[in-house]
């Protein structure tokens, strides 16, 4: 496999060793996949590290065929105005006739097998549900309707679902897309309140997806739950009232658990004051009916065993 690494005009190829490979993955095409990344001019560690590992993992899992067939990475990354990178992006995708594009912001973290998983579903559009970095850190996959209503939450959930939109914070699109509607792919376009606010480039991308080309959004619920949004958090007073409050329930909540293992050990009550000397005995002091004479036991035994010496002078 051949992986291209473009920023800007230069690009590097480097084809790994063939002594590298790892297990084979069948696939009826040539694959092209494109790795979108709309840089802020840095890269959290957390995302290269991710990055790099997702890679790696995917030339070692080079598909069953020949060598001229195998899949190819086109890593593209640009800096700008997010609705005109991802434009450029999409440009530069469509240049390097890539199959594929995955789209990773360079906030996120993510599992190494990612890019096999998105691509096994063989959807149009699917893509990771994550929360979002400010509070209160709603998911960004939505299925439409009421801003709040409509919220998908993937706890619980498992497999693909068919959703109104998802972030392209780590999504993957099929460039067939490209054929089937109009340009602007991305916008940021105004959205309720008299046009005082915004929806996201990639809310509009899916919608228009949507209506023009009657292609739907899938969420992955599996994946989300791996997915990472890496963010910088200013902790004021709040963030402590909330501590202290999480404290309390945690407190409380151990307060019960000691509660109810001290009154386990004393299940017996006052039938049984000797729950060790049970033990010993191998008595379930829970399931006795009558009063349990093992500890009068014992003591017999201890006094009987304390004459033994005497009677060793003795003789």
């Amino acid at each position: 496999m051949t992986h291209v690494h473009r920023t800007g005009l230069r690009a590097v190829r480097h084809t790994p060793d063939s002594a590298d490979e790892g297990p084979s993955v069948p696939a009826p095409w040539k694959l092209r996949v494109g790795i979108g990344v709309p840089a802020s001019g840095t890269w959290a560690s957390g995302f290269g590290f991710s990055l790099v590992t997702m890679i790696g993992h995917f030339e070692r899992s080079h598909v069953d065929v020949a060598p001229e067939r195998r899949p190819e990475v086109v890593l593209i990354a640009i800096d700008g105005h997010l609705p005109d990178v991802r434009t450029r992006i999409l440009g530069e995708a469509v240049r390097e006739r890539c199959t594929h594009l995955l789209w990773l912001d360079s906030d996120m973290i993510f599992p190494p097998d990612t890019l096999h998983r998105l691509l096994r579903h063989n959807l149009p559009i699917v893509g990771a549900n994550y929360p979002r970095r400010i509070f209160p850190h709603l998911p960004t996959a939505h299925y439409g309707g009421d801003p709040q209503g409509g919220v998908v939450w993937s706890e619980g959930l498992t497999g693909t679902e068919v959703v109104k939109h998802v972030g392209f914070g780590v999504c993957m699109m099929d460039m067939r897309l490209v054929d089937m509607i109009d340009p602007p792919y991305f916008v940021f376009a105004p959205d309720g309140n008299h046009g005082l606010t915004t929806r996201g480039e990639d809310v509009y991308f899916c919608e228009k997806a949507l209506r023009d080309a009657k292609v739907p959004t899938h969420v992955d619920h599996d994946l989300s739950h791996e997915i990472g949004h890496i963010g910088e958090q200013v902790f004021g007073l709040t963030h402590a009232y909330t501590g202290r409050a999480v404290q309390a329930e945690m407190d409380a909540a151990k307060a019960a658990e000691d509660a109810a293992a001290v009154a386990a050990a004393h299940v017996c009550g006052d039938d049984c004051s000797h729950a060790s000397d049970c033990a010993l005995h191998n008595h379930d002091c829970a399931l006795l009916v009558g009063p349990c004479d093992c500890g009068a036991d014992l003591a017999n035994a201890a006094i009987e065993g304390a004459d033994e010496p005497e009677q060793a002078a003795a003789e």
